[in-house]
């Protein structure tokens, strides 16, 4: 058996491109854009901004634009010092990374890329003020994805201007640093919808108001016959509704009516609507009147939306992680650890499933109540209203004074089960069998045991204790009126 020759690696091959890009960016100085529905039509990236004067477009771009920007944005500690996460916090006191991912979330999806200047500001350290929007067509990239400002006719290297301009580039294109516009799939249905929204005018036009034909007869000359026209078709326009005219020598006048509706107009307007929802938000049903379709597609189509718009948010997160780098680099140095910038994409239980919790006393984070479902938080225990008389929380277990429980551990372990939807309903649904006596209770408190390990058993006994005692009705009213007995459900403790 022969042996196998390893390859020697090939420095030169292993450190060079094989594929170049850059032959045409050096002769220009700059990347064209690769866009194909600006390179075959001729068009410029202000036709972008030209279609958000569609409503339906302006408004599909807020709902997506919204959604994105709807995720909280918090600062994670991580592994970065106590010291340099109080300075981080206090440097960004006066500057909103809300505000700055707004203004990337907004260039981006409208123009496949936006550039944002950070402006800053030195008064004993340094720390950002303002992040200004700039317009895409003052900027141009090289094939390495270097920002170029276009001045006077000249390209700057804005990269050499070192913690001043972050960049963000909507869904990402393989050698292609201008990012992908959300509008480039719009733009034809756009077209048609406007083309056709003038043809749909004319057409109503033409329904709305016939036009008039008088037929009459004439011997005279050619040039007498066209007189005669023109002075009648003077007369029949100067006609109002509801007046009335006498015209001589006329044989008989008809109205010219369409034939047909025009219901191919709204067809046509109403399938250009539905390809620019798909383009901007990946679906249709979530975002228009369904006309056809269930109500499970229609959360299908929300669950695509959602999950689109948490692939956008992943993406921007790391060009607000630069404006915290940067902090941390100017202030303390670059080998200093950063906190972390990160979108909060969980996905939280309903209000109504939060509320059926804390009925069955499970256990359910406060301030996530007050963070997560916008609840006014009480300013203390007189401003706090409860109205006992419709409460169904269980009241705060009596924890012996020797346990000790580590407090960021069971913040942890709360807010690790309580919020999750899936682990509420089951605990609900084993509850409700124990009480209708289809599962036995110490089988019921196995289960949950078993199935949620991070549940503590303290916890597990507050939902279950006060059914110990319960025993169904001994008789129930079926359907045809008769009362029939049934044996009493007896629950046998160990």
């Amino acid at each position: 058996m022969s042996k196998t020759t390893a390859i020697k690696p090939d420095a030169a091959v292993l450190t060079a491109r094989v594929i170049k890009t850059d032959e045409l960016s050096g002769f220009l100085g700059y990347f064209p854009n690769p866009d194909e529905v600006l390179s075959n039509t001729g068009e410029a990236v202000s036709i972008y901004r030209e279609m958000k004067t569609d409503s339906r477009i302006k408004s599909l771009l807020r709902v997506a634009k919204a959604a994105v920007l709807n995720y909280p944005i918090q600062l994670e500690q991580g592994d970065a010092s106590d010291a340099t996460m109080a300075m981080v916090e206090e440097a960004i006191a006066d500057f909103s990374l809300y505000g700055a991912a707004k203004r990337l979330v907004s260039g981006g999806m409208d123009y496949g890329y936006a550039a944002v200047e950070v402006v800053w500001k030195n008064d004993g350290y340094w720390r950002p003020v303002d992040a200004v929007a700039r317009k895409p067509e003052r900027f141009r990239f090289d094939a390495e994805g270097r920002l170029k400002y276009l001045h006077s006719g000249e390209l700057q290297d804005l990269y050499a201007q070192a913690y001043k301009w972050l960049v963000w580039r909507h869904d990402k294109d393989a050698e292609n640093p201008y990012g992908t516009s959300v509008l480039k799939s719009c733009y034809w249905p756009w077209k048609f919808k406007k083309a056709g929204l003038e043809f749909w005018l004319m057409a109503a036009e033409k329904f709305s108001v016939p036009s008039i034909l008088a037929l009459f007869e004439s011997s005279g000359s050619d040039e007498q016959i066209r007189a005669r026209a023109i002075e009648l078709s003077s007369m029949l326009s100067s006609v109002q509704s509801g007046s009335g005219a006498a015209l001589a020598n006329i044989k008989d006048v008809k109205a010219l009516e369409v034939s047909g509706g025009l219901a191919e107009f709204k067809t046509l307007m109403d399938w250009c609507d539905t390809q620019i929802a798909y383009g901007i938000v990946s679906q249709s049903l979530a975002v228009q009147e369904a006309q056809n379709g269930t109500r499970a597609q229609a959360e299908v189509h929300e669950d695509t939306f959602l999950q689109t718009m948490k692939d956008n948010a992943r993406e921007l997160q790391p060009v607000l992680q630069q404006v915290v780098d940067w902090i941390v680099e100017l202030n303390v140095g670059p080998e200093e650890i950063a906190p972390r910038v990160v979108f909060d994409l969980s996905d939280y239980a309903n209000w109504e499933t939060v509320r059926d919790a804390i009925g069955c006393g499970v256990p359910v984070s406060r301030s996530a109540l007050y963070d997560r479902y916008g609840l006014p938080e009480p300013a203390d225990d007189d401003d706090a209203y409860v109205d006992l008389g419709k409460s169904t929380v269980a009241p705060p277990l009596d924890i012996p004074a020797t346990m000790e429980v580590p407090a960021a551990s069971a913040i942890a372990d709360i807010q690790a089960t309580a919020l999750n939807g899936a682990q509420v309903s089951s605990l609900i649904e084993l509850a409700s069998q124990v009480s209708t006596g289809t599962l036995p209770l110490e089988t019921a408190r196995s289960i949950a045991a078993a199935a949620f390990p991070l549940v503590k058993a303290i916890d597990i006994d507050r939902i279950f204790t006060p059914l110990t005692d319960f025993t169904p009705r001994p008789e129930s009213t079926f359907a045809d009126g008769v009362k029939k007995k049934r044996k009493p459900l007896v629950i046998l403790e160990s």
